[in-house]
């Protein structure tokens, strides 16, 4: 199948992502398996840097919940007090480590909107070069 040239199809992808509604739509339509390979990068990046923070104690589980805690009041989220809640219902019930992990998800969870301005930000540069690498191919 011949491919249509590159102006062309990020035209199409331009005016296919008009009418779509999360950003994450935009996203893949526009990019493809690299934007999606991209975001979830970032994300078990982000999870795993807080995981490993508190795993070696240099984040305390207590004052990141407080914390959320504190985020979840100045935005008025229910989710938000819903997810430290159950955080903190988990690092008290489970061992460490899983607690550990329910807490960094929580985080995770509220660095959302920083994730997406790094998946923004990196996926137009990943895509050029996963593009030059199977050109080389």
């Amino acid at each position: 199948r011949k491919q249509q040239p590159r102006k062309q199809r990020c035209r199409r992808a331009r005016n296919a992502c008009k009418g779509t509604k999360t950003w994450l739509s935009n996203m893949v339509l526009s990019y493809g398996k690299v934007g999606v390979a991209t975001y979830a990068g970032v994300w078990l990046s982000t999870i795993s840097a807080f995981f490993m923070a508190l795993q070696t104690d240099t984040l305390a589980a207590g004052d990141a919940l407080q914390a959320t805690r504190r985020a979840a009041n100045a935005v008025d989220s229910d989710m938000l007090r819903s997810l430290a809640t159950s955080a903190d219902d988990a690092l008290r019930a489970v061992p460490s480590s899983a607690g550990n992990l329910a807490v960094a998800f929580v985080l995770t969870k509220l660095c959302k909107p920083l994730r997406i301005v790094a998946t923004a930000a990196l996926t137009p540069r990943m895509a050029r070069a996963w593009n030059a690498v199977r050109l080389r191919s």
